[in-house]
């Protein structure tokens, strides 16, 4: 029984890995359970694996869904929350992430409740689910999220900016969320706001720079300009290297200069072609190269 009660404590990690962790260890779950041959077990199990066959769009997830929420429905609030949050997932719908985030506080679940609050503020953003997601970024940490898309959790950072929160923590959402578009755009609402705390507006500049894209570093530049902390932030900012890469977005680009395609890259680093390709372009855009043979070059000689 610990070792069962392990296994369900880390399965929310294992969505974070980008391999096929999450759907073994679900099938281990659905085995135990089996052999335990408890309800309440084999409900938790499933919903791991359905979760897991939804994240890789297996035909028959739909159908399996239906089925889990239908079970679900007279299970306590601990139980429920999960196959309802995946049923919003599978819709895309706000009711369902309402609900899911609902009964997670009730049950003290605090990562589905900052995932569904994502969704909600992503979807249509609203004054209490966006500072409730705000204090809970604040108080746990978090910014990469279970079962939230990258796009999503971008989308929730304008969310709640729109909003009117202003907040460390907003913006290193959208940083580890990979969307340089997106954090600049906050930047740029955050630096003109007299509303914003100094401290955060001084952490925009910041951001800027770990941006690192031409366009960020035009910014800085016109910020610079600025005879207040601001200003001083920027130029300080603008001295640093001329690019903001990640060490994921060098790992890959390095991959890609000894040949590797955008599949065996994602192969060897247990990521999908589709994030492969979003660090390939981000990392072009930062480097301000037209296509990824130039950017590996000119990552070369950033190095020599």
């Amino acid at each position: 029984i610990g070792s069962w009660e392990m296994l369900l404590y880390i399965m929310p990690l294992l969505p974070l890995r980008n391999d096929d962790s999450l759907a073994w260890s679900a099938r281990l779950a659905g085995y135990i359970a089996s052999r335990i041959a408890s309800p309440r077990w084999q409900l938790q199990a499933d919903s791991w694996r359905v979760a897991s066959e939804l994240r890789s769009e297996i035909p028959n997830s739909r159908t399996e869904l239906a089925g889990l929420v239908a079970r679900a429905r007279r299970a306590t609030p601990g139980l429920k929350a999960l196959p309802v949050y995946l049923q919003g997932l599978h819709q895309r719908r706000y009711e369902s992430f309402e609900e899911a985030e609902r009964l997670a506080r009730r049950s003290g679940n605090v990562w589905l409740q900052i995932s569904a609050l994502t969704w909600m503020t992503a979807l249509d953003p609203k004054v209490r689910p966006a500072k409730r997601l705000r204090q809970l970024l604040e108080i746990t940490g978090w910014r990469r999220l279970v079962l939230v898309p990258s796009e999503t959790a971008a989308d929730a950072a304008l969310g709640m900016t729109s909003m009117g929160e202003r907040s460390e923590a907003v913006l290193e959402l959208a940083l580890t969320a990979d969307r340089p578009n997106v954090t600049t755009e906050l930047v740029a609402k955050y630096i003109d706001d007299p509303m914003t705390p100094a401290k955060t507006r001084l952490s925009a500049v910041n951001a800027l720079g770990r941006v690192g894209t031409t366009h960020a570093r035009e910014i800085l530049s016109r910020l610079a300009q600025r005879r207040d902390e601001v200003g001083k932030a920027a130029a300080k900012t603008n001295e640093g290297p001329a690019y903001g890469l990640s060490e994921r977005e060098i790992e890959v680009l390095s991959l890609a200069a000894d040949g590797l395609t955008n599949k065996q890259i994602g192969e060897k680093l247990f990521l999908s072609p589709h994030t492969i390709a979003r660090h390939v372009a981000n990392a072009r855009a930062k480097l301000g190269a037209s296509n990824r043979a130039e950017a590996a070059v000119l990552l070369h000689r950033t190095a020599s």
